[in-house]
């Protein structure tokens, strides 16, 4: 299935998974035109080459494209939620860990002791 015939067949309000050099986005269908794919993200309006998912109006420098959402793009998301909790339990650890008892320490340094 060609990229125009995936584009064409989201509903508005879909997600559109737009990925560059510097990482990625999830953004919102809006509609198709006979030329491009026009997706919003935080209230702005961007617009993508229906047949390739290039975005418009950059320069040949510039890498932004964008695809149907997929399951690939859930895993993607999810690992990167997953990621971002434990940093923050894990930050949350290292600030209190004074506070801990000495079963909770252990059960830490058995989990370091493994992955060493």
């Amino acid at each position: 299935m060609t990229k125009r015939k995936q584009f064409e067949a989201l509903k508005e309000g879909d997600k559109v998974w737009v990925e560059s050099r510097h990482g990625w986005t999830v953004e919102r269908f809006k509609r198709t035109t006979k030329t491009m794919l026009v997706t919003t993200f935080k209230g702005v309006e961007y617009r993508y080459d229906i047949d390739t998912g290039h975005k418009k109006g950059t320069d040949r420098w510039t890498f932004i494209t964008a695809e149907v959402f997929t399951e690939k793009h859930q895993e993607i998301i999810d690992k990167y939620k997953l990621n971002r909790s434990v940093k923050a339990s894990l930050e949350n650890l290292l600030s209190n860990y004074k506070s801990l008892d000495k079963e909770d320490l252990e059960v830490i340094l058995s989990i370091v002791d493994k992955h060493k």
